[in-house]
């Protein structure tokens, strides 16, 4: 009878995450190792890379799981050392090791035959068995976070052209932080927030930050998602309330918690919304940032870019709709006839746009809504932290408004923050036409 089909799931999946790798000479990082932040040797086992890291099987927290009918046991130290039902206890820091290498259980029995066994190099026994002795226990503690304090960062233009616009943001994230830290932190631990700047290259920032370390990325703003979001989640870092909209579904949406509707998100509510549009004649749209638009249906007029778009301004008909991204407002504000109605999708609810000044504009309101979050998340995760902690706490945030109306959306188990809103510019009225008089030039 095998007692415990599933005792070391955890080690037969500790090389697929394979998200970094151990340096030449370095001696190994058993919780790295074992939450897949490093990858085992080559060699060490035949699964192949992308399976999973330790944690997936066992729990972060190495508390175990239930797959289907096999119960995926504990590995917390505590619960090796003793029986469970008629197994005895593991004699030994050697006979774990034998269950992780020969598949050796309990009671001397086999392990089940699908768990691959671990040809594991010294350096890496020593540091699975030194983290195993941690794991679970309130020293067990991911990068970033120590037993009183949160190392946060956040990526943001800090000098440069945009360098106001990341000042801004900043100033609200401390804001909201530090009204978290007089109330004495989520669970007694002080938020402590690294900002670096990205006026010298986004991925090199957030390496950086994955050096400090930081447990999570707070309200950052960076062009190209796709890169620095892939790094971070390399180093299993939380992305939280990024504050400029992904193309389409983040590329490591496992790791990142959304405020903004991403780009292909706001293209489809600008569609949808041009079919409402009170003034008769063409319906033009211009592609939200980053999109080719393909998917729009007749009758709506579809241009590529500002240039296209400005050409054909320059010969309109009177009457139209013109559906913009916001960003393309300013761009596009002396090409617009005043006779046409204008439609502008909005990443964020329109009364963040509001004329007051009072709190500092709207970019410090999105860094303050954004640290607002962030400390919601970590009061909901509980006193355990974890990598994967703050992702799990947003699919389980329910309702949560940070702006007044403006409660945060979940879908499908996800959180997806706000939806796309439409701020409507209505065309103005033509000048009356005395009568016996055409309105032809030269006429």
């Amino acid at each position: 009878m095998i007692r415990y089909p599933a005792i070391l799931c955890a080690f037969l999946a500790a090389t697929m995450a394979a998200v970094a790798t151990t340096g030449a000479g370095a001696a190994p990082d058993g919780r790295a190792l074992y939450q897949g932040i490093a990858a085992f040797a080559p060699g060490t086992t035949s699964l192949p890379a992308g399976f999973g890291a330790c944690a997936r099987c066992h729990g972060a927290d190495g508390a175990g799981s239930r797959e289907g009918a096999v119960r995926i046991p504990p590995l917390v130290w505590s619960d090796l050392m003793h029986p469970r039902g008629d197994a005895p206890a593991f004699r030994d820091e050697a006979a774990v090791l034998a269950a992780i290498a020969t598949g050796a259980g309990r009671d001397g029995t086999s392990l089940n035959a699908v768990m691959p066994r671990f040809r594991l190099a010294p350096a890496e026994a020593a540091a699975l068995l030194a983290y195993l002795h941690r794991l679970g226990t309130a020293k067990d503690l991911p990068p970033g976070v120590s037993a009183d304090a949160i190392t946060l960062g956040t990526l943001l233009p800090l000098s440069g052209p945009s360098g106001e616009v990341g000042r801004d943001v900043l100033a609200g994230l401390k804001q909201a932080l530090g009204a978290a830290n007089v109330s004495g932190g989520p669970f007694g631990r002080r938020l402590d927030l690294v900002d670096v700047d990205t006026a010298y290259g986004a991925e090199a920032a957030a390496a950086r930050l994955a050096e400090v370390p930081v447990f999570a990325v707070v309200g950052g703003l960076w062009p190209t998602r796709g890169p620095v979001d892939r790094l971070l989640a390399a180093h299993r870092i939380a992305i939280v309330a990024p504050l400029a909209p992904d193309e389409a579904t983040p590329a490591a949406a496992e790791w990142s918690v959304e405020l903004l509707p991403s780009s292909t998100a706001q293209q489809a509510a600008l569609a949808a919304t041009m079919a409402g549009c009170s003034q008769g004649g063409e319906r033009w749209i211009l592609a939200a940032d980053n999109q080719d638009g393909a998917s729009a249906s007749s009758p709506l007029r579809r241009f590529a870019g500002p240039a296209e778009l400005r050409a054909a301004l320059g010969q309109a008909p009177a009457r139209g709709c013109l559906g913009l991204a916001l960003s393309s407002v300013s761009t596009l504000r002396d090409a617009v006839p005043s006779t046409w109605e204008q439609r502008v999708v909005l990443p964020v609810p329109a009364a963040l746009l509001r004329d007051d000044e009072e709190d500092g504009g709207p970019w410090k309101r999105l860094g303050g809504i954004a640290g607002t979050l962030l400390v919601e998340l970590l009061s909901r995760a509980g006193p355990r932290l974890y990598e994967h902690a703050l992702i799990e706490a947003a699919d389980r945030l329910g309702d949560f408004a940070p702006l007044q109306l403006a409660p945060l959306r979940h879908a499908g188990g996800r959180f997806l923050g706000w939806q796309a809103d439409i701020m409507v510019i209505p065309a103005a009225r033509p000048e009356p036409v005395p009568p016996g008089t055409s309105n032809l030039k030269g006429g």
